[in-house]
C-alpha cells in the first residue's frame, strides 16, 4: 500500500461519514478549545476533586489527537487472492503487488494518548466510575473465555448457532441513546455510584468528551459529530451499555410477546455479546429471520448482520 492511496483512502472516509465534520480551526485552536473544556469541568466540581486528581487532569505533556486507520486486511477479497496465489514466503517481494486493493476496508482509530482530555478518560476517573457497570449487563462478555465459560456443555441435536454482528457500532452509536442507557443501569444499580465523584460527574464529563472529538489529520482538524471513538478508554464501556439497554428494553420484551416464557428466559440465558459480536444457542426454533428482524428494529442507526450453523 502506497502513502498516496492511504491518503485518499482517508480523505474519501472523512468526507463521506456524516459523523465527520472539518473545523475552520489551527491545530493549537484546537488545543485550547479541548483545555478550554477540561478547565469547565474541573471549575465545576472543584469542591469535589482532590487537589492529586486536579493536578493530574492538567499536568503532562499535550497534543491534539490524530486519525489514523486501521486496515481490515482478512476482509479484501484481492488481498486474499494474492496471498493464496503468492509463490514465495514474502508477498512484499512481488513489486507493485496490491499497492492499492480497491476493495480495501479501513477502521478509523483516533489515537489521542495526550489529548488535553486523555486523564478525564483515564482509568483514575470516568472510566473506572463506569467500569463496575457492564458487568451488570445480562448478555455481557468480557473475553474470550468468558465465552467459553457461558458455553453450554451440550445442546439439543439440530440447534443453531446464530452470530451477528452490527455494523460500525462505534460510530453509529447515537449519543442521546448513550446517555439514557448509562442513566439507566445508574438508577437500576445505585450502589455502584462513587460516593464522592456521584454520577453527574460521570455524566458531565462524557457530555463534555463525546462534544469535544477533536483530531487532526493531514493537517486538517476535524470533530467527530456522534457517535463514540475507537480507542477511548471509555468506548467499549459506552458501547456495551447502549447495546444492553436496548436489549433489556426492546428485545426482551419483544421476544416475551412472540414466545412462551420458557422459550424466553431460555434465549436470555444462552445470548451473549462482547460489545458488536453477539452468539446465540437457538435450541427452540426461533424463527432466524425474526430474530433478525428484532435486532434491526432496536434502533434506527444500527445494522445487525447474521450468520449460522447448525450444531
Amino acid at each position: 500500500m502506497n502513502s498516496t492511496f492511504y491518503c485518499n483512502a482517508a480523505t474519501t472516509l472523512l468526507q463521506s461519514d456524516r459523523y465527520k465534520k472539518r473545523l475552520d480551526l489551527s491545530k493549537d485552536g484546537a488545543i485550547r478549545k479541548l483545555r478550554s473544556a477540561r478547565k469547565q469541568i474541573i471549575d465545576e466540581f472543584r469542591l469535589t476533586l482532590l487537589k492529586d486528581e486536579i493536578d493530574f487532569l492538567e499536568n503532562f505533556e499535550e497534543s491534539l489527537a490524530h486519525l489514523y486507520l486501521n486496515p481490515k486486511i482478512h476482509k479484501s477479497k484481492q488481498i486474499i487472492d494474492a496471498v493464496t496465489k503468492c509463490q514465495t514466503t514474502v508477498l512484499l517481494e512481488q513489486p507493485g503487488l496490491l499497492e492499492q486493493p480497491t476493495d480495501l476496508p479501513f477502521r478509523p482509530i483516533i489515537s489521542g494518548t495526550r489529548c488535553p482530555l486523555k486523564r478525564l478518560v483515564a482509568a483514575a476517573l470516568v472510566h473506572k466510575l463506569l467500569e463496575p457497570f457492564p458487568k451488570k449487563v445480562s448478555s455481557f462478555v468480557q473475553d474470550t473465555w468468558g465465552l467459553l465459560r457461558k458455553l453450554p456443555q451440550t445442546v439439543e441435536p439440530g440447534s443453531e448457532l446464530i452470530s451477528l454482528n452490527v455494523k460500525d457500532l462505534y460510530t453509529n452509536i447515537d449519543n442521546d441513546l448513550s446517555f439514557k442507557a448509562v442513566e439507566y443501569y445508574m438508577d437500576k444499580y445505585p450502589e455502584l455510584t462513587h460516593n464522592r465523584l456521584g454520577n453527574n460527574f460521570i455524566l458531565r464529563s462524557l457530555q463534555t468528551l463525546q462534544e469535544n472529538i477533536l483530531y487532526e489529520f493531514n493537517g486538517e482538524v476535524y470533530s467527530q459529530e456522534n457517535g463514540c471513538a475507537m480507542r477511548k478508554d471509555y468506548s467499549p464501556t459506552w458501547a456495551t451499555l447502549a447495546v444492553g439497554y436496548l436489549e433489556e428494553t426492546k428485545l426482551y420484551p419483544q421476544i416475551r410477546h412472540h414466545y412462551p416464557t420458557e422459550i424466553a428466559d431460555k434465549f436470555e440465558k444462552d445470548y451473549q455479546r462482547f460489545q458488536d459480536d453477539t452468539l446465540l444457542i437457538n435450541e427452540h426454533g426461533i424463527s432466524k429471520d425474526l430474530i433478525l428482524e428484532l435486532f434491526n428494529n432496536l434502533h434506527p442507526q444500527l445494522e445487525f448482520t447474521s450468520e449460522n450453523s447448525e450444531t
